[in-house]
């Protein structure tokens, strides 16, 4: 741009224009960025809580009435049915995921 002003391929009313949008354009890219790292932010501080919460699964399920058992069962399973005496389920996401990392004991995922 600088050079397209100084080779007089643009006027320095044009080059002014540009130099504007440019940085509009960058302030947003900024803004962005700033967006995206407040949302990594929060969606770590949720993983967290997340966490805590299944290391305390069993217990709060104990302590739950039956109400609220069927709500959190009906959360985390899914294709949850009766085959004789016996229940089958499959769990939903993020769950199996959890599950999946538990059972491996790989938590950080390799490179390729």
């Amino acid at each position: 741009m600088y050079l397209d002003r100084l080779d007089g391929r643009i006027t320095h009313d044009e080059y002014d224009k540009l130099i504007v949008q440019t940085k509009a354009q960058e302030e947003q890219l900024h803004d962005e960025m700033r967006s995206h790292g407040k949302a990594d932010e929060t969606f770590l501080t949720s993983c967290s809580y997340l966490l805590e919460l299944l290391k305390r699964a069993s217990d709060l399920f104990e302590r739950s009435q039956p109400a609220q058992k069927n709500q959190l069962l009906r959360f985390v399973l899914a294709n949850a049915k009766v085959e004789g005496e016996k229940l089958v389920w499959d769990l939903k996401s993020p769950f199996s995921g959890i599950a999946q990392c538990v059972k491996t004991k790989e938590w950080l995922p390799r490179p390729q």
